[in-house]
This record gives C-alpha cells, structure tokens and sequence, in this order.
C-alpha cells in the first residue's frame, strides 16, 4: 500500500522536471535518492548531487553542439 504514494511522488516529480526542462533531474532523482539513502546523506548533498548533474549533463551538451 506504500507503493501507491511513492509512486504517485516520482510521476508527479517527472511532470515537474518536464514543465521545468531538468530531463537529468527527472531521470536521476530515484537512483541519486537511493544512493544519498544509502551514504547518508543530507537532504542539502543530495540536491547538491542532483543539480550537479543536470549541470554537468548541460555542459556535456553544450560542448557537443558547438563542436558539431
């Protein structure tokens, strides 16, 4: 029964990053979570680790396309 209301928060954390554009967000936030669970670490080191990807995929992108 715990399943449903997890499951209902990573939809509708999904649908967050699509309106916001964070494709890295939404695509890395369970398994960044589980990691941060499992290091334990804090709430601030897990955002911290999040948004640091999304940036670090965006930088990869941006490289990509100039070299093109």
């Amino acid at each position: 029964m715990s399943a449903t209301p997890l499951a209902l928060q990573q939809a509708t954390i999904l649908q967050h990053c699509k309106v916001l554009h964070l494709p890295t967000v939404g695509g890395q936030c369970g398994s960044l979570a589980a990691q941060a669970v499992r290091e334990r670490h804090t709430h601030l080191g897990y955002l911290e680790a999040l948004l640091a990807a999304e940036v670090d995929e965006r930088e990869r992108h941006a490289i990509a396309r100039r070299l093109k």
